[in-house]
């Protein structure tokens, strides 16, 4: 159950904690209830165990989580704010919320103090992907650099699991996909040695997507294929939908949109169903870009919807995908012509996601 009460109340409430000198405490102790929630919820999606459910935890509980970082920042508790907001991970990007995010984790790392190098590093890697989904590549880079730095002064295996997958991420959509796949495979050694499949997903998709890159095809769909068979074994959704993701991109850039669609729409369901905005997105694109020849109005539509929901979490479309998305909507363009095709985006605009979703799979 969720409880409320009138605000007139709440402020009346914390009159009486600061009357009587009980705000700061009782401030901490909200803070450090704030931080196991976001260790346990980071354990279990490392573990790839329920992920939406814990992603839909941390969003019922965003309100608590914005006021304990926004005390912990105002009182310079170094190591709990970096461990709070850091710990929080994926969230900040995957539901939608992009600039608060990084907001957060650039004051949090900015305080003075000691920070546990575990949480500095969790916190600087999340920083280089959230800036990375924004286009800030300098930003990402350097605490994607900064990151590995630190794990790996401290001989900490797990953060350099995931500073080399932020380094890998970073890469590739600066086109460096030689050191994108060096960077991924570390990565992906460093977490099978470490027994932590539910990180593995992203570490073999974004691996994938730069041996792609390099156009090695069949290396790069043995690596989702067999991110596939072990996310379905262990039952993990999110895993499911990565390498469904994964596998159409790569179809995609075959030029085979008759594989790319299936895959791009099992992926986008799935999605859709845990909430990961950034993914579906993504998928949306696929599915829209896999219709230009056979459902013109179709794409136009979807890709419509894609553009709005990038617009709303403040992500654009990622700079390795842009040249194929161009041509694409060019194409789409030159069918339907110019009319017809702004009228149709513009629905897809307006469209809820349920109903683009509904759309693509139909």
């Amino acid at each position: 159950p969720r409880f409320g009460m009138l605000e007139t109340i709440r402020e009346f409430g914390l009159e009486r904690l600061r009357a009587y000198g009980e705000e700061a405490a009782t401030r901490d102790r909200h803070a450090a209830w704030c931080r196991a929630l976001a260790e346990r919820v980071d354990a279990a999606l490392s573990a790839g165990r329920d992920r939406a459910r814990h992603l839909d935890l941390l969003a019922t509980e965003l309100d608590n989580l914005r006021a304990a970082a926004a005390w912990l920042i105002r009182v310079g508790d170094a190591a709990a704010a970096v461990g709070l907001v850091g710990g929080v991970g994926s969230f900040w990007f995957v539901r939608g919320h992009l600039s608060e995010g990084c907001s957060l984790l650039e004051q949090a790392l900015a305080l003075p103090g000691d920070v546990p190098p575990g949480a500095q590093v969790r916190a600087l890697a999340v920083l280089s992907m959230a800036s990375t989904f924004q286009h800030d590549f300098r930003r990402a880079a350097a605490s994607a650099d900064d990151a590995a730095a630190v794990a790996d002064q401290a001989a900490d295996r797990r953060g350099l699991a995931l500073a080399r997958l932020a380094q890998t991420i970073a890469a590739l959509n600066t086109g460096a996909a030689d050191a994108a796949v060096a960077w991924g495979e570390d990565s992906i050694a460093l977490y099978r040695a470490l027994g932590a499949e539910g990180d593995l997903d992203t570490a073999y998709l974004c691996t994938a997507l730069g041996l792609r890159s390099r156009r090695e095809f069949a290396r790069a769909e043995a690596l989702l294929e067999e991110s596939l068979r072990s996310a379905e074994r262990r039952g993990d959704d999110y895993g499911v939908a990565v390498a469904h993701e994964g596998l159409g991109t790569v179809a995609r850039d075959q030029e085979d949109d008759a594989r790319a669609l299936p895959h791009f729409a099992a992926g986008l369901a799935a999605h859709h169903r845990a909430g990961e905005l950034w993914h579906a997105a993504w998928c949306l694109e696929g599915v829209a870009m896999a219709l230009t020849e056979a459902g013109p109005e179709s794409a136009a539509r979807l890709l419509g919807a894609a553009d709005a929901l990038r617009t709303s979490i403040g992500a654009p479309t990622p700079v390795p995908h842009r040249p194929r998305y161009d041509r694409c909507q060019a194409a789409i363009r030159e069918r339907l012509g110019e009319a017809r095709f702004a009228e149709v985006w513009d629905q897809g605009t307006r469209m809820t996601l349920a109903d683009a979703v509904a759309e693509a799979q139909a």
